[in-house]
């Protein structure tokens, strides 16, 4: 006898990535419009450092850049040689 296992897929990815994926396609726009591949590769490279440093994310209650540098000045205090 055999058995099958059967996997729905909405259970495959965590839905904070499903979510980033849709909106992502959003904020870019439709991938036709651009002339050439060098310019669509332009365009998500911009639009994930938009994402990764600028866009403020909502747990975070500012964008990830400026928590990575608050959070390392916190729990690595600069010392200062006089």
């Amino acid at each position: 006898m055999k058995t099958y296992v059967f996997i729905d897929a909405s259970n495959l990815f965590y839905g904070g990535e499903m979510s980033f994926y849709s909106q992502f396609k959003v904020d870019l726009g439709d991938p036709n419009r651009y002339r050439t591949l060098g310019e669509l590769v332009a365009a998500v490279y911009r639009q994930i450092y938009y994402y990764n440093n600028e866009r403020i994310h909502t747990k975070l209650k500012m964008p990830p850049k400026l928590y990575a540098e608050r959070h390392q000045l916190t729990t690595n205090p600069v010392s200062v040689r006089l």
